[in-house]
């Protein structure tokens, strides 16, 4: 009886022990706003972007095409959270959003590599009018297709972007301006200038792809409801082209890929086995693009 007692007495702490750390092995119910299935989707999409800019790098720098489609790394939420809401048909001033568009709607690696080796880099004046056109004739045509412009703090900076938005804005244009503004920099006078503007502006943290996905979808049936153009800024870390902080701690808390992997985990919806499968199909894809 006594020994019974013992193993009654092991047994109660180990599973006390393992209740002290519990791990989610249920999914999640389903959102009315988000999908599981989506949620999911938006960590695959970030992950093989990453992958994708690691491998083509190089590739890519050769042929001075890098900047025409490269998700860069530390701002695949803002790109990915942005791009899944797109359609098909949807006008697209951004390489890089363009870019995730085209991988989220299965278009082949090589293809689009190759389409953007080929393709110079855009003038950004002359794209944004074409965009502003776009919008035009959609509206004109009642058409439930929107455009979308994208700018960095640099191109933000630029008398075309605040001008496009003042003629969206009068006009009422279904159009989407997305502005990821690099938080290494002082991006105070450009969020000001958005201001400006006079458009719907909502203000989002970049590094978060549920948040910026969430935002994205408001906006986009809005803009497709024919009820104006909104301005989107998304707060973000660009990790290339910076001075980057020694503390890796500091980019653990800023990486949208490894926030989003918590979040799933806590909804039940990430296992170690289906991320590394997304990784062998995704390299797969890369080896047979020859990245």
């Amino acid at each position: 009886m006594a020994a019974t007692k013992t193993r009654a007495k092991t047994k109660a702490k180990k599973t006390s022990k393992k209740q002290s750390a519990p791990v989610a092995t249920t999914e999640a119910p389903e959102s009315p706003l988000i999908s599981n299935a989506r949620l999911k989707q938006i960590y695959a999409t970030m992950l093989k972007c990453r992958m994708f800019e690691e491998k083509s790098r190089i590739a890519l720098d050769k042929q001075h095409s890098a900047e025409n489609f490269k998700a860069a790394i530390g701002h695949e939420a803002a790109l990915v959270g942005v791009a899944l809401e797109l359609t098909k048909g949807d006008a697209i001033f951004s390489p890089q959003i363009e870019f995730v568009s085209k991988l989220v709607q299965g278009a082949a690696i090589k293809a689009v590599l190759g389409d953007a080796i080929k393709t110079p880099t855009p003038n950004f004046d002359a794209s944004l009018q074409l965009t502003l056109q776009a919008a035009r004739d959609f509206k004109k045509k009642k058409s439930k297709k929107i455009a979308l412009a994208y700018a960095d703090d640099h191109s933000a900076k630029i008398d075309g972007w605040q001008q496009a938005m003042k003629t969206a804005g009068e006009l009422r244009l279904p159009m989407i301006f997305v502005h990821q503004s690099d938080l290494f920099r002082n991006s105070v006078a450009t969020a000001t200038n958005n201001q400006n503007a006079g458009l719907p502006t909502i203000t989002v943290d970049g590094n978060d792809a549920v948040a910026v996905y969430r935002v994205a979808q408001e906006s986009m049936h809005r803009a497709r409801s024919r009820s104006g153009p909104v301005l989107i800024e998304c707060l973000t870390y660009r990790w290339h082209h910076n001075s980057l902080p020694t503390d890796a701690a500091f980019w653990e808390t800023k990486d949208p890929i490894l926030r989003m992997k918590l979040f799933l985990q806590a909804k039940g919806l990430f296992s170690d086995e289906w991320a590394a499968q997304l990784q062998q199909d995704f390299q797969r894809e890369l080896t047979a693009a020859e990245l």
